[in-house]
């Protein structure tokens, strides 16, 4: 995955703040619905409308709190539009789920790119 160079953010507003994959209920997965809101998600990204596309994301991890590919995604979506920390935040919660070490590495070097402390 790149994260995408030279594109403006879509607009000065606040991230959503949803609770990323830490709901105080218990609720039981969907991995159905968490696939399908992850490929909503995916093409709106793919036509940089990545505002819908953290709506997407956040849906996907609603239903299925440990679905890293929407986190990796999310973390795109707010890099994409300048949003470091959110990016950051979205990016250590993949790696907490999926703790493969080329993930982590490739999230060292993102930080390190976008001046964002270790």
């Amino acid at each position: 995955m790149n994260i995408l160079e030279g594109e403006e953010a879509a607009d000065d507003s606040e991230p959503l703040h949803l609770t990323l994959g830490k709901s105080s209920a218990p609720t039981k997965a969907d991995p159905a619905k968490a696939q399908e809101c992850f490929q909503q998600g995916a093409a709106l990204y793919d036509q940089g409308n990545f505002m819908e596309a953290v709506r997407s994301f956040h849906e996907a991890i609603q239903a299925q709190s440990d679905h890293w590919q929407s986190y990796q995604y999310l973390g795109t979506c707010y890099a994409a539009q300048g949003m470091v920390n959110e990016a950051a935040g979205a990016y250590e919660r993949m790696c907490d789920i999926n703790p493969d070490p080329s993930l982590k590495d490739w999230v060292a070097q993102w930080k390190l790119q976008a001046g964002v402390a270790a």
